[in-house]
């Protein structure tokens, strides 16, 4: 679209074009190939932050504006974008998630449940199993329900599962 571009000069157009967007490409690539972007932990540390930053190296840049210069790029390339899709998915999930939690509750249309938590984050990555319950028990109310690393992974899994029918009395676990 040109809706970035109006009212920039056509050299400027075209040096973005020629020279900022591939550079733009190269850094982004790099950037959205980190498994930081794949880590489940990495949804309760910035759904619980006040301000999240993303930091590489020695730059520093807010999630906010990540977001809006990736709706900038997909506007005039959107090829770029696509690329680096699977951590776009998880920056815009972990966004989501992150306004739900720190959401006036007068405001939310529901309370986010601990099911809703792991719709949202079952594409991301933990080396214990035990972590894709655990990781989220910080981002919602589960009382009766907490961590417990004694446990063995089928002892964890079964627990919840109990636990789950028990308060929502809901059969969208299984």
């Amino acid at each position: 679209g040109s809706g970035y571009f109006q009212g920039i000069p056509y050299n400027v157009r075209n040096n973005v074009r020629k020279y900022w967007i591939p550079l733009f490409y190269r850094i982004w690539r790099r950037l959205t190939g980190n498994p930081w972007f794949r880590r489940l932990w990495v949804v309760q540390e910035v759904a619980l932050a006040k301000n999240s930053m993303l930091i590489w190296g020695r730059e520093t840049i807010t999630l906010g504006l990540v977001l809006k210069v990736i709706n900038a790029v997909s506007d005039c390339q959107a090829s770029i974008i696509y690329e680096g899709l699977p951590a776009i998915k998880s920056l815009s999930r972990i966004d989501s998630i992150r306004t739900s939690v720190h959401a006036d509750p007068l405001m939310r249309s529901r309370k986010l449940t601990i099911l809703d938590l792991l719709h949202q984050t079952e594409s991301f990555e933990c080396s214990d199993p035990r972590d894709k319950i655990y990781a989220l028990l910080g981002l919602v109310s589960t009382p009766g329900f907490t961590a417990d690393y004694n446990l063995s992974v089928d002892q964890v899994f079964v627990g919840f599962a109990k636990w789950i029918l028990t308060q929502f009395r809901d059969l969208r676990l299984l």
